[in-house]
């Protein structure tokens, strides 16, 4: 049950952007969850094998050692994130006050492990900087710039001018992968 229970939870979705009381929260829901299954099923079956006492104090104990395990693995990639290791590698096509606003939030946030490679815009937007990071290329150029670097993520902050536009630029990012 417990496979089932703490995937049920998110356990073993990406942490990367989630707070530790989400993750203790995942554990509590998963561990409950656990304990209310085995005691429907010792319930149902009227088994006498295990004490109640025993079977609190297995899955209190169980807990305490998730958490205790999904803590130090939590706190070391957070850290491991700030000082530049497991990071994703991102790609943002805009430029404008959108744009700004999540770069800000991404350098707000440097446990999240995201690297921003460069921005794509328009042509006459080349070589600009935004909140710190240059505009590497047009939208023309997305292809060529997305086989010479490794990227992990394009993010699309686009005014709405440019939502007939998107689809084709989507199916460039995902015919090179």
């Amino acid at each position: 049950t417990w496979i089932i229970t703490l995937s049920y939870t998110g356990i073993y979705r990406e942490m990367r952007k989630k707070r530790f009381t989400d993750m203790f929260l995942s554990v509590f829901t998963s561990t409950f969850l656990s304990l209310l299954i085995l005691s429907s099923i010792m319930f149902l079956l009227n088994s006498k094998i295990l004490s109640p006492i025993f079977v609190l104090i297995f899955y209190g104990s169980a807990f305490s050692l998730l958490i205790i395990e999904k803590g130090l693995v939590f706190v070391l990639l957070h850290y491991v994130r700030q000082i530049g290791y497991n990071f994703k590698r991102l790609i943002i096509i805009g430029s404008g006050e959108r744009a700004r606003n999540f770069i800000r939030i991404l350098s707000s946030h440097p446990y999240w492990g995201c690297k921003i490679v460069g921005l794509i815009d328009e042509t006459d937007r080349i070589g600009m900087t935004v909140e710190g990071y240059k505009v590497i290329g047009s939208f023309d150029n997305i292809a060529r710039i997305l086989e010479e670097n490794v990227i992990d993520e394009v993010i699309f902050i686009l005014p709405r001018k440019f939502l007939s536009e998107i689809e084709d630029y989507i199916r460039i990012c995902e015919n090179i992968g």
